[in-house]
């Protein structure tokens, strides 16, 4: 055995230029064929005895378990270029005996990537994208030591020509946006700054002091380039302006975009100087594009909620995560008010820069509203338990989602719009929501090494304390238990006048159902006429009243049989089975929303 990593260990090893630290990583896009990426972490300085290696096990911003170690194909260790034993202790920790004496220590390891989300790393012969989490071992015990990463392009002839862009800056600045050596000051710092790699296209623009880029990967198409930096240029000075209207300073030198077009996908992730987004090709905006365009809406509520982000949980961020605890799930009961009030203020401030008109943000909030209220699971688990539970039930693929799970990101934004609609209605105008996040961004923000994050029992205070204004009450019936506030006087106090309308047929049905031609359920709300009648999650819809359905006729069938109980054809675990549906008449329970004259 030892004669046989001694021959691979020549093959593992990639060039190490000049090291600086004594924390190194080497990225190299060994096969995008493959879809894996190469890693050395050198160690020119280790713990003595022995050096425990742990690749996170979930990514900040994004609050579920991972196992991103799963995705490591194959580890060495080689000390002082002889092999060594790397021993696994855990699911994602492994463990060198490194001896008394002072010796270098390197890990090599292929790590396989393949997810397109924003959360993890992903190659292949078009781009290549990764956050550190998934990609670069943490040195226990070194996590506070100032480290490089230098991303190689590999052998391969496609990655030759690609450029790369992170947040890190260049150990060489004229090499901005190419292959080199990245500094980090630690590993908080590392982990927070996704990488892309790719033949990516740039866009700049300065505001708030700071230079912002939005660099555009995978599918390009043509679209009004000047309308994007102009809308998203407005609504980063409007955020900057939110938290520091008085210098109107960003609190970063350099901010990057980092955005992945496709066909259909949609996310992202924040960061300190720098947001992962994906999103749909076909939403840029083109010159007939319209206020009113929902595509470019949801867009644009992306750019301005990621950079939200950089002040609002990324430096103001709960006690909980402080520090953050990459091995563990970090609880916190207030994700509601981090994804909750950004989630408001990402819509809030697209109709403050005017990018939207009055009817598309009261038509986004009425979706946000009405998918909330048809939620069963508002019922049953409060806001706070919502945040606290995120771990195991948001992030997570559940069938029985809608009855049990209230999303702390829809719930969340509807309670700081009634607690903005609180605190200017009792203030006479005079206060707001506003006022608590500039509060909290003067008390909370991170400074120094003895920061300590917000409270869980905070926010009380903290509302009160910015705007005179007790709200115990509220955030007892709001967030701890599952009580609504008075949506139709919380939105009346802003100006905005609620109506109801009819409701769709499936929605009243208390069913959801995906594909064409052949149709899936997805949801069914409890105890809804869809539940009475026995329908579940995951069965094949076949028939109704002995009628082929389909995406197209589906809702036509239910408008001819209202009133009427019919059979319901479906397949559930290859069995075919008749059940009786009662269709009632849609009542007036979907709210729309529109501004009062």
């Amino acid at each position: 055995m030892k004669g046989t990593c001694q021959k691979k260990a020549g093959a593992f090893f990639v060039l190490q230029r000049n090291l600086k630290m004594s924390i190194a990583y080497a990225v190299e896009l060994r096969s995008p064929e493959a879809h894996l990426f190469r890693v050395t972490l050198t160690l020119t300085k280790p713990m003595p005895d022995e050096q425990l290696l742990m690749l996170p096990t979930w990514i900040p911003g994004s609050y579920m378990i991972r196992d991103m170690a799963g995705d490591i194909v194959e580890a060495k260790a080689y000390l002082n270029d002889m092999p060594a034993e790397l021993s696994k202790i855990d699911k994602t920790t492994w463990r060198v005996a490194t001896g008394s004496a002072q010796s270098t220590l390197k890990i090599v390891y292929d790590v396989f990537a393949k997810d397109l989300s924003v959360r993890l790393a992903f190659f292949d012969m078009h781009r290549a994208f990764f956050n550190p989490t998934s990609l670069c071992l943490c040195p226990i015990g070194l996590e506070s030591e100032p480290m490089t990463i230098e991303v190689l392009p590999g052998e391969s002839s496609l990655t030759q020509k690609w450029h790369v862009a992170t947040a890190l800056k260049p150990q060489n600045a004229k090499k901005r946006w190419k292959y080199g050596v990245f500094e980090a000051k630690d590993y908080d710092e590392l982990a927070d700054s996704p990488f892309e790699v790719s033949d990516f296209d740039v866009l700049s623009f300065r505001v708030g002091g700071a230079d912002h880029h939005i660099v555009l990967s995978g599918t390009r198409l043509p679209f009004d380039e000047k309308r994007l930096l102009r809308d998203v240029k407005a609504n980063c000075e409007a955020t900057i302006e939110l938290f520091e209207p008085k210098l109107k300073k960003a609190p970063f030198n350099d901010y990057v975009f980092l955005l992945n077009l496709d066909d259909h996908l949609y996310g992202g992730l924040e960061h300190r100087a720098s947001t992962a987004l994906i999103a749909s090709y076909y939403d840029l905006p083109q010159k007939t594009t319209t206020k009113d365009d929902v595509g470019y809406q949801h867009l644009l509520g992306l750019f301005t909620h990621e950079y939200f982000h950089a002040w609002w949980v990324k430096r103001v961020k709960p006690a909980a995560f402080v520090p953050y605890d990459y091995h563990d799930e970090n609880y916190t009961r207030l994700l509601w008010v981090f994804e909750g009030f950004t989630s408001y203020y990402d819509d809030l401030l697209l109709l403050k820069t005017e990018s939207i008109t009055q009817e598309a943000y009261c038509s986004g909030i009425a979706k946000v509203l009405n998918r909330h209220l048809w939620a069963a699971g508002r019922l049953h688990q409060s806001l706070s338990e919502s945040s606290f539970d995120a771990w195991t039930k948001y992030y997570k693929t559940m069938v029985n989602r809608q009855n049990s799970v209230t999303s702390y990101y829809d719930k969340g934004a509807l309670v700081a719009l009634a607690l903005d609609s609180h605190i200017r209605a009792k203030s006479k105008g005079e206060k707001s929501l506003d006022d608590v996040l500039r509060l909290a961004w003067e008390q909370y923000k991170e400074v120094g090494s003895d920061y300590a994050g917000l409270d869980e029992d905070a926010m009380a205070e903290l509302i009160y304390d910015a705007t005179g204004i007790a709200v115990d009450a509220e955030l007892a019936c709001w967030v701890d238990a599952c009580e609504e506030p008075d949506w139709k006087k919380a939105f009346a106090q802003l100006g905005i006048k609620v109506t109801k309308t009819d409701t769709e047929p499936l929605t009243a049905l208390g069913l959801a159902v995906s594909g064409n031609e052949q149709l899936m359920v997805r949801t069914v709300i409890e105890q809804s006429p869809a539940q009475q009648a026995g329908l579940s999650e995951g069965d094949w819809l076949v028939a109704l009243s002995g009628i082929h359905v389909t995406k197209a006729n589906l809702e036509k069938l239910i408008k001819v049989y209202v009133g009427q109980t019919v059979s319901v054809h479906v397949i559930r675990n290859e069995r075919l089975i008749e059940l009786k549906l009662k269709i009632e008449k849609p009542t007036k329970d979907t709210l729309s929303l529109a501004f009062k004259d």
